[in-house]
């Protein structure tokens, strides 16, 4: 791609969709239609109409992509929204992340808050935070701190997962209240949880901490439980 252009925007403009090298927003910007690149930095605040095909997509303020993106560095300080479908093969927000269909990817290391429309599908999910997984949150290795609010997922399956109430970021001010988390399942090998709501939780060994109330666990080695917690019914198969 050497002999492709680079596109720069300082202040406010606006460029057209294409193939470029180096695509940088410093102000406000707006991409016209479909984009790729290697590279897309913004200092300020953007918006793509489009679909995105690109290396890196670096964000300090906050962009908003109309269509899919499929990347391979993504990093947000700040926000972002994708009305469609990520691809991300490695994901770091430090701020908002909300995506109407669903995420897919290699790792993804959230502070802050993301909302997926469908399923959050990595092989290692690092988050602090909270989440709304309208869907599948599916991981080989899930480490999640409840900072505030609700967290939401439909069902949650991984290798190893451990769920930990958390005290909030001093510097953000998503909410005050103690986070905790809501699921109908949980599924997977080591599971450890706590401040959640789940109708069943199923795996091999099970450890329910403080603040939880769980319907039905199922496991088939170790399962132990705080005593302030509320477990409906326990079975080993």
């Amino acid at each position: 791609m050497a002999d492709i252009r680079n596109v720069s925007i300082h202040g406010s403009g606006s460029a057209s969709g294409g193939v470029y090298k180096k695509m940088a927003i410093r102000g406000e910007g707006t991409i016209l239609d479909d984009v790729e690149c290697e590279q897309f930095k913004i200092f300020g605040s953007s918006d793509v109409m489009g679909n995105m095909k690109l290396n890196k997509f670096h964000i300090f303020g906050e962009s908003s992509v109309k269509g899919q993106v499929d990347v391979e560095e993504l990093k947000i300080f700040g926000t972002l929204s994708i009305g469609g479908d990520a691809q991300a093969h490695r994901a770091k927000v430090r701020g908002t992340l909300d995506i109407d269909c669903g995420l897919h990817g290699e790792r993804a290391d959230i502070k802050g808050m993301i909302t997926t429309g469908g399923d959050l599908e990595v092989e290692s999910l690092s988050l602090q935070g909270a989440f709304e997984v309208n869907g599948v949150m599916n991981a080989g290795s899930i480490d999640a701190g409840l900072r505030f609010g609700m967290s939401k997922a439909d069902e949650i399956v991984g290798g190893k997962i451990k769920i930990k109430k958390k005290s909030n970021f001093p510097i953000f001010s998503f909410g005050k209240e103690e986070g905790r988390l809501e699921s109908r399942m949980i599924e997977g090998d080591d599971i450890y949880l706590e401040n959640t709501s789940a109708e069943v939780v199923r795996g091999k060994n099970i450890k329910i901490g403080t603040g939880c109330k769980i319907g039905l666990v199922e496991y088939s080695g170790h399962f132990e439980h705080k005593s302030n917690s509320v477990v409906k019914e326990n079975k080993k198969i």
